[in-house]
């Protein structure tokens, strides 16, 4: 077994290892595995404080942990399409293994932006179509098209698919962190932030709500744009997902 990649907390500690065949492990799955012997180039260091994994000195510098390790925060703006975090060799490394290990033979979406990777079509249907009825109840109560909340939901789901199961290995350590929220994503600072800078009114007779947010949705955070316009992602969202998320709502 060899890691492709290594995600860390804000302190550098490594807290989950995915190997070439996307195998993930969690720091503790990861040391079991090293003591046996099964991983390439790795060994033990035990510590008063616990254990962890160090590459050995033989092994390649661009493959030594240090060098295929990012960081939780980094893998959320990933998936998010955040420019500075396009440029981490072990993220690409890992989305390359993720979609040539997609069966060729089945329907799959292929999302637009940099970085592009591809997903399953079924695996984000599968996703969508339990909140059938809390996309409607939400589009009812703030007015706005079931549709395009739809599409919003296909886009971030999808963005996130490829990374699910290396956050399901975080999961236990980054709760109570400011981390994202919900099928939508949105982080709890933001949601305070947006409130307190007067951008949303949690007050569901504000008519401007759902106008106000939707300006905001994939511009970048800052003062709402007054003409805004979409970019390549929005434009996928707009039309592709649209299209999609008003097939499977409706199916009976």
């Amino acid at each position: 077994m060899k890691f492709v990649l290594v995600v860390t907390d804000t302190r550098g500690k490594n807290l989950a290892f995915v190997s070439r065949e996307l195998q993930i492990l969690s720091l503790k799955e990861a040391i079991e595995t090293v003591r046996r012997g099964d991983v390439a180039g790795a060994y033990v260091v035990e510590r008063k404080t616990g254990a962890y994994i160090r590459t050995k000195a033989s092994v390649p510098k661009l493959e030594q942990f240090e060098n295929i390790a990012t960081t939780f925060k980094s893998l959320i703006l990933y998936t998010q399409g955040v420019r500075t975090a396009e440029n981490i060799p072990s993220l690409k490394t890992y989305v390359d293994l993720f979609t040539s290990s997609l069966p060729p033979d089945q329907p799959f979406i292929t999302l637009a932006g940099q970085p592009p990777w591809k997903v399953l079509t079924a695996d984000i249907r599968r996703k969508v179509i339990p909140q059938r009825v809390n996309i409607f109840a939400s589009a009812e109560r703030f007015n706005i098209d079931p549709y395009q909340l739809g599409a919003i939901l296909i886009d971030e789901i999808s963005w996130l698919n490829p990374f699910e199961e290396i956050l399901d290995a975080l999961g236990v350590k980054i709760i109570g962190g400011n981390t994202s929220v919900g099928i939508a994503q949105i982080k709890t600072d933001t949601a305070n932030s947006i409130i307190v800078q007067g951008f949303y009114n949690p007050n569901s007779d504000d008519s401007a709500l759902p106008f106000k947010i939707g300006t905001l949705y994939s511009q970048g955070y800052g003062k709402p744009k007054s003409n805004p316009k979409a970019n390549e992602r929005g434009i996928q969202i707009a039309t592709e997902f649209y299209l999609l998320a008003k097939q499977w709502l409706t199916e009976s």
